[in-house]
């Protein structure tokens, strides 16, 4: 179907297309149409090229769009005709390979019928607006005069009902659409499928309100304005156009319109030429501007890269240094060795040794006098040496003694040598002593430390520790240089280097307690290694979720590492994985402390914000007009600050823009210019002039900065991994000094406005809104500072938090925990790692794939072309249950398309198979069956003339050490398994279930041609959102599906729950086997007296167990059975205390279904709840296969066997219908009922899916 949208300029035709596309018409390729503007703010949804076209075609006929007086279409000229005409058509080339698609050019009101030969098969949707409104909105965009703009309307509606009355047409208006964006949709969509169209679908409600919403409805008309503007002829149209249907007989174009047209014709050139003067003045003030924004940026990229070859050059320099440090230390260690052979030589031992061999030389023929002893070679060797790194490092002879001065020679020296303290050692006062420990002193990880310390300051001696890493300075970070608590530092370096110094230092920490601030192997391990030293307490403090920061949830288990070795990605400590292996050792600390109530809720322990000292942080210890005028701020000036550091995700950029939205200069921006700042403040652009930047503030000034603010903006970005967990210190800074405070919820800050002291930014409610509602309102803004400064003072001042704190650190004094298994493996791997590895080399790792890209990095399969499919399911109980994933198998191993398929279950370690049998004490739990199908693949025992069953066993923390292989080579292993199966040798699609961690880079290393992703239920509903197992399954079918060409799902549900990700996904319910199933033997069965309802399936907590119990005891003569595992809930077994209720434990799918056969009655008691509701049951049609009645609670998805299954409320409506069944005994389907409903039809569907995936045309770029 080929879809035209017609209409006159400004009538709404834009937003009727991009419905139609969002409904599944094809547009085009991404970029092809005109960008959005302040005209059309959700763009134009008109094709450049088609746009190209008709301009061709108008002013090669010496006329443009508004320009038409005495235009005849018939009278193009014909060369303008022909060359247009094969433009068009290259165009509707890619269009006609997408049916259905959709199209729109005002202008083709006017030139459909030059075009319409190219056509075959048009269907028009007439787009009406009131003809004021079209007119306001022209003389808006291009100041053409009403009458003409009227005249336009006319013109252009005529045009299009005539040249669309031979096609089947529709028609929507533009107020309709606006008053019920749904619902007009809906019915614009049924009278398209009246009309025969295909292929199109509902979008989601909400995917159409976050299109059409109502800013869209500008120039707006009034019922006078008609009657005003219109002459009758457009009177009476504007009124046809009102009813339905379209008018089949047409008026002819007024007189009034005819002579409006001819006006435009000589349209005032004077007033065309002005504005475009005007336009070309604006264009270049807008190139000036560009041309000095451009120029700054230059003069800072230069500045930049003047400060890097600075750095360039002293970090030469230091190097140079270092080598020749290490040179002269070196031969220094030779130096002793010497002096330690000489004094050996001088040793009774060593002489009587030199007199056995001069006695032996002496009385042996032809042994020389001069050959050398072994304190001679090792002479010889320590000068040979000496020589060679004098020479390496440019030293002149002779030189020999060390000066240390580098910090790369930290392994070798002493702890004095490496510690530098801020302040001098004090008397001791006796109080208990505290270290805190910070992984770098160089930037704002120091700060939060800082915190910790003095909250300590006023019960305990406390010191900071940390490394000063290269990558953020040479010196303590510049808000604390100032602070009264000392600060040990010593050199921050990478591995090997990096052990050697904490292991040095740790031995120097003499505390009574270790207050670890964050989850940083830097500071984590420096506080492990001093617990070992000296047994103190080991606190952990969590202030920030680290691993977001990294943008991913994802953890590791450290003794993984191990197999590691030599890998540069673990040569600096701070980094990625490292990060990653350290947060699931918290729980390893002996206390753990946050900042707030959701790190909390996701690791425990104490909540400890960030505080400030009351004395300090005191709103009437400061001077506050007087601070706002050496800030040159003036006394009408309303001041927000932006304290911390300036990211995106804290939304800097969103207030700047807030500002420059509320227009009023009285606004300014305090940030400070950081490093971050400096970063960031390219991406600002003209935005930058709303800003009061400030150069580094000493943490003694912040409270009068503080002070001088009158609102502080803390709008972080709600969904950023990073705002989710963090409590920014910037608000306990405004609560503290009584400063407003306007914040957008994330879970951290949603205590504070549950508590009134911040303003919220509403739902929907804009930010400028919000800022101006704040200063509009002082009262309330007053009563909200108010109970922030008590929030304050009650839980956030030094005096509160270290009310609480102290206890906690003095009970831990007393009797401190051993240290615990999670922290003695975070000492012992980097230990084994590093000692004596020398360094990092010899690693390569694999490089990085680019993420696949649907479309651009498929090859689709022509028609009927033999294939291979390599199949990922995402567990590892295949042959067992004859899920969905093994049908479609076995249906693709029947297939005479496929020539052979390669099935992989997921990654499994001994130790998890072993713990599988373990587990497995009863016969309904499914470990054992999960070993011996996991063995048997192995040993390719379920091997099948096309079809390779493998699963990879790798090593766990165990056995990797008995040589199983290490988890990070299993793409090695699935690409060997492929080679030797012949995969690539002809057309192959990757057929993956997710949620798999694995499968995003399995889809961008193994290059198939096509990927098809099949959804099983919805894995998300399994967790509350929000929680980091939701957010992991989230981003996973995010990975996985956007890298898929053809998706899945196996209910309506599931595909709606998941649309945002795929641009399409087709539901393929679950189906049936058609073979009947084997006649079995089974004892447990056969000594049953009575009806058997019977259920199969997992015996989770989906199952309505007290329906089951109540059933159970009302009717104790039925006998009811259960087959499958209780490995995930074991609550169903209590019903085993009914005498009527039999579990037979886990049975092989032929087994169970030869079982099932043998049911009277077969049941699907489910709960109705999310997980449910993104389930398409597949006991359903696998009871219905065996010609069993099926009896239902009301649960989603059971349409497609809609009066087959028997649906039925509560225990009564259970006993009903089962007694109904019962009565009338097995009654089952024909054939010709079940094959729709057949797997063989299901994939017979999905072949049609394959087969109609779009091809390129031979030798385009892949």
């Amino acid at each position: 179907m080929q879809l035209v949208v017609l209409g006159m300029h400004r009538s709404g035709t834009s937003g009727v297309t991009r419905l139609l596309n969002l409904a599944g018409a094809y547009f085009g390729p991404p970029g092809i149409s005109t960008d959005s503007n302040e005209e059309n703010p959700k763009g134009f949804w008109e094709r450049r090229d088609v746009r190209a076209v008709c301009d061709g075609l108008l002013q090669g006929a010496g006329h443009d769009w508004h320009r038409i007086d005495g235009f005849d279409v018939e009278e193009i000229p014909a060369d303008v005709l022909s060359t247009q005409r094969a433009a068009f058509a290259e165009i509707l080339t890619d269009l006609n390979s997408h049916r259905p698609w959709v199209l729109k050019e005002p202008r083709l009101c006017l030139l459909l019928p030059a075009l319409e030969p190219l056509l075959d098969d048009v269907v028009c949707i007439i787009v009406s607006r009131d003809p004021v409104e079209v007119a306001r909105s022209v003389h808006h965009r291009n100041h053409l005069p009403m009458a003409g703009a009227i005249a336009l309307w006319e013109a252009y509606t005529l045009a299009a009902l005539e040249a669309s009355a031979q096609h089947r047409r529709v028609h929507i208006r533009h107020e309709d659409l606006l008053a019920d964006p749904v619902g007009a949709l809906g019915r614009l969509l049924d009278d398209l499928t009246g009309l025969g169209v295909t292929g199109l679908s509902v979008p989601a409600p909400e995917v159409v309100t976050d299109f059409i919403t109502p800013s869209l409805h500008r120039q707006r008309s009034d019922p006078t304005a008609r009657r005003d503007q219109l002459n009758a002829s457009q009177l009476d149209l504007a009124e046809l156009l009102d009813r339905q249907p379209l008018p089949e007989h047409l008026p002819p174009m007024s007189a009034g319109g005819i002579d409006a047209i001819g006006d435009l014709a000589s349209f005032d050139d004077e007033t065309t030429a002005r504005r475009d003067a005007q336009s070309e003045v604006r264009r270049l003030d807008a190139t000036n501007r560009r041309l000095v924004a451009e120029t700054q940026r230059l003069e800072r990229a230069a500045e930049r890269l003047e400060s890097a070859a600075e750095r360039q050059d002293a970090a030469l320099q230091h190097e140079r240094g270092r080598r020749t440090d290490l040179a002269r230390i070196s031969i220094e260690a030779l130096d002793r060795a010497e002096r330690d052979i000489r004094a050996m030589t001088r040793g009774r031992t060593a002489q009587a040794a030199a007199y056995t061999v001069a006695l032996r030389r002496t009385l042996t023929p032809g042994l020389s006098r001069t050959d050398p002893t072994p304190f001679s070679r090792a002479l010889a060797g320590i000068e040979q040496g000496r020589r060679r790194i004098r020479g390496s490092a440019g030293l002149p002879e002779g030189a020999g003694t060390t000066q240390v001065g580098s910090r790369s020679d930290a392994p070798n020296l002493s702890a004095a040598d490496l510690i530098r303290r801020t302040r001098p050692k004090t008397e001791p006062t006796g109080r208990p002593k505290v270290a805190v420990l910070s992984w770098d002193v160089g930037h704002n990880p120091l700060g939060r430390a800082n915190v910790l310390a003095e909250v300590l300051s006023r019960r305990f001696e406390v010191e900071l520790w940390g490394a000063q890493f290269d990558r953020y300075g040479s010196r303590l970070w510049a808000p604390l240089r100032d602070i009264d608590t000392p600060v040990n530092v010593f050199p921050g370096l990478s591995f090997p280097q990096h052990l050697a110094v904490m292991e040095e230092v740790a031995g120097s920490i003499d505390a009574d307690a270790i207050w670890v601030s964050k989850p940083r192997l830097p500071s984590l391990l420096l506080g492990a290694l001093a617990k070992e030293a000296r047994n103190r307490p080991l606190i952990l403090d969590v202030d920030d979720h680290e691993l977001a920061f990294f943008d991913t949830d994802e953890t590791l288990d450290i003794s993984s590492l191990l197999e590691r070795k030599g890998d540069p990605a673990l040569a600096l400590p701070f980094e990625r994985d490292w990060t990653r292996a350290c947060e699931p050792l918290i729980s390893g600390a002996d206390l753990v402390t946050v900042s707030n109530v959701a790190l909390q809720a996701r690791f425990g322990g104490t909540v400890v914000p960030h505080a400030r000292d009351e004395n300090v942080f005191d709103p009437e210890s400061v001077d506050r007009e007087a601070v706002r005028r050496r800030l040159g701020i003036g006394p009408d000036e309303r001041v927000l600050i932006f304290g911390g550091t300036p990211r995106l995700h804290k939304g800097v950029g969103e207030v700047l823009q807030a500002l420059e939205t509320l227009g009023d200069r009285r606004y300014r921006l305090i940030v400070f210019g950081t490093r971050e700042f400096d970063e960031l403040r390219p991406q600002l652009g003209d935005l930058v002039r709303w800003l009061l930047p400030l150069p580094y503030q000493p943490f003694s000034a912040i409270p009068e900065v503080v002070a001088a603010a009158d609102l502080a903006c803390i709008v972080q970005q709600p969904d950023h991994p990073v705002s989710r967990y963090q409590l920014p210190a910037k608000l306990t800074d405004a609560l503290a000094m009584g400063v407003p405070v306007l914040l957008r919820a994330t879970p951290p800050l949603q205590p504070f406005i549950d508590n009134g002291a911040v303003a919220a930014v509403g739902d929907g409610q804009d930010l400028a809104d919000a800022i101006a509602a704040v200063f509009d309102d002082p009262s309330s803004t007053a009563s909200r500072v108010a109970k922030g400064r008590q929030l304050f003072l009650d839980t956030m001042s030094y005096d509160a938090v270290g009310r609480q704190v102290a206890p906690l650190f003095s009970d831990l004094m007393g009797e401190p925990p051993p240290l615990s298994p999670q922290m003695e493996a975070l000492i012992e791997v980097p230990r084994r790692l590093y000692d004596g590895s020398g360094g990092l080399a010899g690693h390569v790792t694999t490089p990085q794939v680019p993420a696949r890209r649907p479309g651009v990095d498929s090859r689709p399969i022509p028609p009927g072309e033999p294939f291979d499919v390599v199949v990922f399911w995402k567990q590892n109980d295949t042959g067992i249950y004859g899920r969905r994933q093994e049908m479609f198998v076995d249906q693709l191993v029947k297939s005479p398309r496929v020539h052979k398929v390669v099935h992989f279950d997921n990654p499994i370690t001994p130790e998890q198979l072993q713990r599988l049998w373990r587990d497995a004490d009863s016969p309904s739990h499914q470990g054992r069956l999960v070993v011996r199908s996991t063995l048997a693949r192995v040993a390719r025992r379920s091997d099948r003339p096309g079809l390779a069953s493998r699963t990879w066993i790798y090593g766990g923390s165990r056995t990797r050490r008995l040589g199983f292989p290490p988890r990070r080579e299993h793409l090695d292993h699935v690409t060997g398994v492929l080679e030797r199966e012949g995969v690539g040798e002809r057309p192959w699609i990757l057929w993956t279930y997710p949620t798999n961690n694995d499968l995003p880079a399995l889809i961008d290393n193994l290059n198939p041609d096509m990927v098809l992703t099949d959804l099983v239920d919805d894995n998300r509903t399994w967790y509350a959102p929000g929680t980091p197992e939701h957010d992991r399954l989230d981003q996973n079918y995010q990975d996985v599906l956007s890298r898929s060409d053809l998706v899945l799902a196996n209910c309506a549900p599931v595909a709606a729950s998941l649309a945002d990700y795929a641009s399409e996904i087709h539901v393929i319910p679950n189906g049936l086997e058609l073979d009947p199933p084997e006649s079995i033997r089974c004892p447990e069965l056969d000594r049953l007296n009575g009806p058997v309802i019977g259920y199969v399936g997992n015996l989770s907590s989906r199952i309505d167990i007290g329906l089951l119990d109540e059933l159970l005891l009302r009717r104790p003569r039925w006998q009811f059975v259960f087959i499958g595992s209780t490995h995930l809930d074991p609550t169903i077994l209590r019903l085993d205390a009914h005498p009527n209720a039999h579990f037979l434990g886990v049975r092989p799918h032929r087994e169970a279904r030869a079982l099932m056969a043998r049911f009277d009655v077969a049941l699907i008691p489910h709960v109705d709840n999310e997980m449910t509701q993104a389930m398409n049951p597949l006991k359903a049609f696998v009871y219905t296969g065996v010609g069993v009645p099926v009896v239902s609670t009301p649960i989603a998805n059971l349409g497609e066997l809609d009066g087959i299954v028997t649906i039925a409320e509560g225990v009564d409506g259970f006993i009903e219908a089962i007694e109904h069944h019962l009565a009338a005994g097995h009654q089952p389907l024909g054939h010709s009922q079940l094959v729709p409903h057949s797997w063989q039809a299901r994939l017979a569907k999905i072949l049609e899916l394959i087969d109609s995936y779009p091809i390129r045309e031979p030798g385009s770029d892949r």
